[in-house]
């Protein structure tokens, strides 16, 4: 080979060198220069290390290679090649590939190379055992594969499982996290050491998810792993993870260290993935294990396996056994709630109970149950979203409380006395009707407050009502709770409900968080709990329907928390349908806001609460009631603005207490004394009389309108309601004070009027919106109190003579135009005859049902009927004219 042969090919291998300076050209298209080819080389991981050099960590180190070759004139060339990398360093172990290296078309060997990092600084070199042929053909791109010495790597996927070797059983016992629940881990560290060179290898930031293992064979839930699916990559060998940190946030705030992990060995092979499991130990100390475990024991003794409704199912993993239905759980897997209902549960609760000492709730029995359908069942779907679901995020409250109470009682707005007409005239504001539908009334006969009529009873006996009875099925069978209850320090809600409870123990003063509790139904208690009275903290108290209880031991028990050490937080209690026939003296619960005694046979209260002690609701209806103690300044109870219900109805009283003030500064909501006997008022003329929104004396006796009430003691009522007395006459100035324009709402219908003083008027009565006078005897109609431009509402139905006769024939001629704020008239079961008058589409509610012989053209208002605009009651056979195809007439 001559001088000039050899300088040029050693240009040619410097070349690709000058040019790979610059940048990687990988797009760049090939030289088609004649004789000219290219040589692009793709490097993988050999199965062997025997460089010169220490062998590639990873292949990825790999930047740039140079590669001896000997052409077919024995010719020595080492171009370098500049090492495309990957994306993804992990991906690169998979291989790689180089620039190209142009060179001469021909046939060359490669023998030899050597591979430098990023820095130039070498990495590797070797020899190859057998050197490798390549052909660079003219105007192509020929490739080469080059096995490089780097070590040997494979992937690990890390998965979380539980550790129960210490426990006496992989099933009905077991431990978790030290503190946390295992299900919540939601990453983890891991030191992994290899076993045969000591390295450890800390890898970090793990995600998991918890997911459960599911048995087709049980239908449910038996165990739970954290799963991890990132991929990790390692060195091959074999490994053991030595040590970890599980993270229960996402904050990395929360979390525990494991220094000593159980048997785990796992072989990681080149190129592929292998499983590995770390084993969390559970440990018996942790709370909530400690939790499940006593789960396990109540329900052991309470005849668990026996159970014929609300099923437990404990054949699982030990921290799964909170997921059963009636159990509620914190954030860190300890018992909240606990709810026996419907569980068949029976026996004596065991003194285990008191080591639930997060327990905030215990339900055994609630409204929720339906007595004598038997037990509720959980379906297999709802019991594999609660395992699945493993916890709540927050304490579970339970039943909703307002809806028990208001089952329990029978507590009104005091505005539910008036007739349906009337009711309007509370909400009105005079804007037009957005939408409203043509009515028709088969008959009108019948109205609701004639059922009321029919409701009266003879007063002084309290009626049983709609009182739940002793259950044919129990919510539990739970006999007795043990004093170990009173290690529930944290216990804020006890619900004893259609139980076979016979007695709570004694003392109960440990329970210092306990503020509300229920006892209802429970047909074999004959005791009050006496105990109740040495809670620290009580705030709400029921006893209710339990009808074996004499009312000597309620009385006594009554007596016992006025002086015991619940008097002074004790705000609610709830005694309906139980027996009491004597309220004891219940004046030092200073701060008792409200009573209920509805339905107990209550005949007196012994000792009066007084001006100083006001309530927000008092119920005392359906009892037998006759007369009230005051206090030294004619007081029973206090009166103030928070003061919504005061309710004496369905007593045996025969006059008008006089035990409040029309002084005071305070309007009160409802005051409630129908359905007694009522004809008189107490002092008469002295009568001190009442600020309240709704004062309510239907059903009573009073043949006169009580002038005491407005007149003599200038009483300030809103909505006033007399009806169902047989009331017979209202003598002028019986209803005019100094603040009868207070009165916005009046109703006296049910009685026996037939007409009304000329005193009944707009100048005394300025604010009068809804006035009913239906079910009287009046035979003409009463202008006087209804030319009034505040009036909305008019209810006069049903006029009917001594004998029974219909007596209203009048119609209120202009009564459309004269009013022009009246939006709702009723004129049904009267006798109206035949109709001139101009009707105003302005009154938006039209009664003439039941008017045989009424003849009437509604033309004016048939457009807005039609439009659905105004609502016509009326009734089938009516000669009703001028809206034909509108309404049914047949």
């Amino acid at each position: 080979m001559n001088f000039k042969s050899l300088i040029f090919r050693i240009v040619i291998a410097v070349l690709p060198v000058v040019a790979l300076a610059g940048c990687n050209q990988e797009d760049a298209e090939l030289e088609t220069e004649q004789g000219y080819g290219y040589l692009q080389l793709h490097l993988y991981k050999s199965g062997t290390t025997k460089a010169s050099l220490d062998s590639l960590d990873y292949l990825s180190e790999a930047a740039k290679i140079k590669v001896m070759l000997s052409s077919e004139d024995g010719d020595i060339l080492t171009p370098f090649a500049i090492v495309e990398q990957a994306a993804d360093a992990s991906n690169a172990e998979l291989g790689l590939q180089t620039s190209k290296i142009k060179l001469l078309a021909g046939n060359y060997r490669i023998f030899g190379y050597e591979v430098y990092d990023s820095l130039d600084e070498p990495l590797l070199a070797d020899d190859l055992p057998e050197s490798l042929s390549v052909t660079v053909v003219s105007g192509g791109l020929s490739s080469q594969e080059i096995e490089l010495s780097v070590r040997k790597r494979g992937w690990v996927r890390f998965r979380l499982v539980k550790d129960v070797s210490e426990l006496p059983s992989t099933r009905a016992d077991g431990d978790g996290a030290t503190t946390y629940p295992f299900y919540q881990i939601v990453s983890a560290d891991l030191t992994v050491t290899n076993q045969y060179t000591g390295e450890d290898i800390e890898i970090t930031g793990v995600d998991v998810e918890h997911t459960f293992e599911y048995s087709d064979e049980t239908e449910s839930y038996t165990t739970g792993y954290c799963v991890s699916d990132t991929c990790i990559q390692v060195k091959a060998g074999t490994y053991k993870v030595t040590r970890f940190r599980t993270y229960f946030d996402d904050t990395r705030k929360l979390y525990e260290t494991c220094e000593d992990v159980g048997d785990n060995i796992f072989t990681v092979k080149d190129g592929s993935t292998t499983d590995a499991d770390v084993p969390v130990r559970l440990h018996t100390t942790s709370g909530y294990i400690a939790d499940a475990m006593v789960l396990r024991e109540i329900w052991e003794a309470l005849d668990g396996p026996n159970w014929t409704g609300v099923k437990w199912d404990l054949d699982c993993d030990v921290d799964i056994w909170s997921a059963n239905t009636g159990i509620t759980i914190f954030d860190d897997g300890r018992v909240a709630s606990l709810d026996l209902t419907g569980t068949g549960a029976k026996g004596a609760m065991p003194a285990c109970i008191g080591k639930l000492t997060r327990l905030r709730q215990l339900n055994l029995g609630t409204l929720d149950y339906i007595p004598g359908d038997g037990v509720a069942t959980a379906t297999s779907s709802e019991a594999k979203t609660r395992a699945q679901a493993g916890r709540t995020p927050d304490y579970y409250a339970g039943e909703d409380l307002e809806a028990y109470r208001k089952s329990l009682m029978s507590t009104r707005d005091g505005r539910e006395c008036f007739s349906e007409e009337l009711q309007m005239a509370f909400e009105w504001e005079g804007k037009p009707m957005e939408t409203a539908v043509t009515g028709k009334i088969e008959a009108a006969g019948s109205r609701a407050m004639a059922a009321g009529l029919s409701r009266k009873t003879s007063s002084g006996s309290a009626t049983t009502n709609d009182a739940p009875y002793a259950p044919q099925v129990y919510a539990t069978n739970i006999t007795s709770l043990p004093e170990e209850i009173n290690q529930l320090t944290n216990l804020e809600h006890l619900v004893i409900a259609y139980s076979a409870l016979t007695d709570l123990p004694e003392d109960m003063s440990g329970m210092e968080a306990l503020t509300d509790v229920e006892i209802f139904c429970n047909p074999d208690m004959t005791e009050f709990p006496v105990g109740i009275a040495t809670l620290p903290n009580l705030i709400s108290f029921t006893f209710a329907f339990n009808d074996n209880v004499p009312a000597s031991e309620t009385e006594a028990g009554l007596a016992l928390m006025n002086s015991g050490a619940c008097a002074s937080t004790l705000q609610l209690l709830y005694l309906p349908h139980q027996a009491i026939e004597t309220v004891p003296d219940l004046s030092r619960i200073t701060n008792m806001s409200l009573l209920n005694v509805q339905y107990c046979g209550v005949k007196q209260f012994t000792t009066a609460f007084g001006l100083s002690h006001p309530f927000v609701q008092f119920y005392a209806d359906h009892n037998e009631i006759s007369s009230l103690p005051t206090d030294s300044q004619g007081y029973f109870i206090g009166m103030s603005s928070e003061t919504e219900d005061v309710n004496f109805s369905y007593n045996s009283f025969t006059e008008l207490p006089d035990i409040f003030s029309a002084k005071s500064i305070y309007v009160m909501g409802t005051i409630d004394f129908s359905y007694n006997q009522i004809s008189s008022v107490q002092n008469g003329s002295g009568y001190r009389g009442v600020n309240c929104e709704t004062l309510q004396l239907d059903n009573n006796q009073f043949k006169k309108f009580p002038k005491e009430i407005l007149s003599d003691s200038n009483s300030g009522i809103t909505y006033l309601s007399i009806n169902g007395n047989g009331m017979e006459e209202i003598e002028e100035g019986a209803m005019v004070g100094d603040y009868s324009y207070y009165t916005t709402t009046l109703s006296l219908a049910y009685n026996k009027l037939t007409d009304v003083p000329e005193d009944f008027n707009f100048r005394n009565f300025p604010y009068l919106s809804g006035l009913d006078l239906g079910y009287n005897r009046f035979d003409s109609f009463p202008y006087t109190p209804v030319n009034n431009q505040s009036l909305r509402v008019f209810s006069f139905r049903h006029q009917r003579n001594a004998d029974g006769e219909r007596c209203m024939r009048e119609w209120p001629t202009g009564i459309g135009g004269a009013l022009y704020g009246l939006r709702a008239l009723y004129l049904g079961s009267n006798d109206l005859r035949v109709v001139s008058d101009d009707l105003s589409y302005l009154i938006y509610y039209l009664d003439i049902s039941d008017n045989p012989n009424i003849s009437i053209d509604i033309s004016d208002i048939c457009p807005y009927i039609q439009a659905g605009m105004f609502n016509l009651f009326y009734s089938p056979g009516q000669d009703i004219r001028g809206c034909d195809g509108v309404l049914d007439l047949d």
